[in-house]
């Protein structure tokens, strides 16, 4: 399966190998390809992924999704 998600804070490509190789732990996530102009995370990854998962995952690394209502950690 692939999916998309939009993210806040990524600036440069230290972000986004940050959130490389932050998601790349999950080991239901095959590949993740990140522009750091748009902010853009295309994840490819199992059939299963759970992507409820991968967004507390972007929020613990400290790039939320854009325009969730709570970006915080709770």
């Amino acid at each position: 399966m692939k999916y998309t998600i939009v993210v806040e804070n990524i600036k440069c490509g230290g972000c986004a190998n940050s959130v490389q190789k932050g998601l790349l732990l999950n080991s239901k996530v095959k590949a993740v390809k990140i522009d750091v102009e748009t902010g853009t995370v295309a994840i490819e990854g199992a059939d299963d992924l759970d992507m409820d998962s991968i967004k507390i995952d972007l929020r613990k690394l400290g790039y939320p999704e854009v325009n969730t209502e709570n970006n915080l950690l709770t």
